[in-house]
């Protein structure tokens, strides 16, 4: 019986290992992503991108190719921007992060809040997006009771 609590609790301390690795490993690609962004840096993209890479938020879904052609045609920067409430949950070869991120607009008092939620695969040693779908958040209102 302790043979088959130890090993238990072994599987739970890779589980949790592995889980803190992955989370540390995207939140990392989470910055060289914007940095790509901010360089139009398509080699990036095309490494860290499936090639079934879908994106989806609001009315827009692009497909890697898309995605890969507005990254180099965009003219308009990249807003500063922090991951917030990032959670992380691994299943096997494939993670599920989730979010908010906050962008610190110039001249904007308040900040604009987008949702996250991404899949992500690990190929090899290293992690590739999958699909990620982003979601503004509402500003709160102003004045409702």
């Amino acid at each position: 019986m302790r043979s088959l609590a130890a090993g238990r609790q072994r599987d739970v301390a890779r589980a949790t290992r592995l889980s803190l690795a992955a989370a540390e490993e995207i939140a990392a690609l989470h910055s060289r992503w914007r940095d790509a962004l901010t360089r139009r840096d398509t080699v990036f993209f095309a490494g860290i991108l499936v090639d079934n890479f879908q994106i989806t938020g609001g009315q827009a879904t692009l497909d890697k190719r898309q995605f890969m052609d507005a990254v180099a045609s965009d003219t308009g920067g990249v807003a500063p921007s922090r991951f917030e409430q990032t959670s992380v949950r691994l299943y096997g070869n494939v993670a599920v992060a989730t979010g908010l991120i906050r962008y610190d607009m110039p001249g904007e008092p308040e900040p604009t809040l987008t949702r996250y939620s991404e899949v992500w695969v690990k190929e090899g040693k290293g992690w590739r997006a999958a699909h990620l779908h982003y979601n503004p958040v509402p500003p709160p209102a102003q004045g409702r009771r």
